[in-house]
């Protein structure tokens, strides 16, 4: 994803333990992984895109990507509304200063105001897959976004299947 990010200018963050062992089907959490980090690469215009995993304890453990792009709208998603429900009144995390997020200066950020308007590129159907791939794998799909802000996607995976 780092030639993607490059090319748009966006700063790509990864953070998490270098192992983390868990159970669970490599192939279906990669198209998550990769459609998630794609989509908001894509979607992103400038500042930066991170993607973050961690145990969240012994049972489950945590994806998450984080962009500041336009952030989803609420009526290009209608026909996903009972597939996902996207929050917008607890985003502490977008209320904290970034950390440095931008290859170039500071003056290159557009303030929330000051987003242009972009039409997004596809119509959800990503997201849609990936809430299926999340129900075979018993995961959950959490949205937080805020237009002009951004949006926070966490995927929460079980740690171990029972057998």
């Amino acid at each position: 994803a780092q030639p993607l990010a490059t090319e748009r200018g966006l700063y790509l963050r990864a953070d998490g333990p270098q192992y983390l062992p868990v159970m669970g089907d490599e192939v279906k959490v990669y198209r998550i992984a990769q459609n998630l980090l794609t989509n908001a690469l894509n979607n992103t215009l400038t500042g930066q895109v991170s993607v973050s995993w961690s145990r969240e304890n012994k049972f489950r453990w945590l994806l998450s990507i984080q962009d500041t792009g336009p952030g989803l709208a609420t009526g290009a998603a209608v026909w996903l509304s009972d597939q996902l429900k996207p929050t917008t009144d607890s985003l502490a995390v977008f209320e904290k200063e970034p950390d440095t997020v931008t290859p170039g200066s500071a003056d290159e950020i557009a303030l929330p105001g000051e987003l242009p308007h972009i039409q997004p590129e596809g119509e959800g159907i990503g997201l849609y897959i990936v809430k299926r791939l999340c129900e075979l794998l018993n995961a959950s799909l959490d949205v937080e976004t805020r237009p002009g802000v951004g949006t926070l996607i966490r995927v929460r995976f079980p740690a171990h299947y029972g057998t």
